[in-house]
Parts: structure tokens; sequence; C-alpha cells
């Protein structure tokens, strides 16, 4: 398994992001990631992953308080590797930052949202311990 460093995302790594994200089938604007990336009303982090300097992964984590529960959460809003790189145990290097992440923020729980679509994805959470609790139903607001 190599050994993965997993750190803040910069704006000069918005290139690699945006290939990333568009494996997931999200094709973002360059200059609206860029912008969102240095943007300080942002609540989540945005990490990256490198392999010998190179980004090979991105994730994001936001914490908020889950009121049902009294308790706080982190959640992963997302985790691609890149599909060159895939099955070579990064995915789970990142969960396992994620884990310790939640820990240090006095987290309850971490969860993580995938596509229905995704069964691959899915079978692989499962694999790493994660158990399906809930449903999430989404309205669009607009057309973005």
């Amino acid at each position: 398994m190599p050994d993965v460093e997993i750190n803040p995302a910069k704006a000069s790594d918005a290139p690699a992001i945006k290939k990333l994200l568009y494996q997931l089938g999200y094709n973002v604007a360059l200059d609206k990631l860029t912008q969102s990336l240095t943007s300080p009303a942002r609540n989540d982090l945005i990490l990256t992953c490198r392999i010998n300097n190179q980004i090979v992964g991105t994730m994001s984590l936001i914490i908020f308080d889950y009121l049902p529960s009294l308790h706080k959460t982190c959640r992963i809003t997302a985790l691609v590797i890149d599909q060159s790189a895939r099955g070579q145990g990064i995915g789970t290097q990142c969960i396992e930052f994620a884990t310790k992440y939640a820990r240090d923020n006095a987290c309850h729980e971490l969860e993580v949202t995938t596509s229905l679509k995704r069964e691959q994805t899915q079978k692989y959470y499962k694999n790493v311990g994660f158990v399906k609790a809930s449903y999430r139903y989404a309205l669009r607001l607009n057309s973005d």
C-alpha cells in the first residue's frame, strides 16, 4: 500500500481536483472551483491525496451538529480516487484520516453519502465498516 499524504487543498490544486470530480460525473468550472477552494466562507475541509507529490485523490469533510441525537457528525461529502490509482488502499487511508479527524473533533459518527448508481462504491463502504443507516432525499432548487 503506497504512503499517501493527505493535506488541505490549495487553489493551485484546482485543475487536478476538477479532473477527479469529473470522474464522479461533476463537470465543474475551473474558475468557480478555484474560487471555492479559497473562499473564507467554506465550512468544510477539502483535502488532496498525494503519492510522490502527484494528486491521486480528493476528499471533503464537514462537521455539523445533528439535532436528533444532540451529537456532532462528520460527513464525507466527496471522496474520489483517480481511476488509475484505485485498488491500492488509498481510499482506505482516506477513510482512516476521516475517522481520526472526526474523533479529534469530538464527533459521534462518521458518515458518507454516495449515489444510488455507484453500486461498487456502496460495496466498498460496506466492506470498510459503514452501515446503511438511512435514505437521503434531495429536492433540486435550481438548474445548477
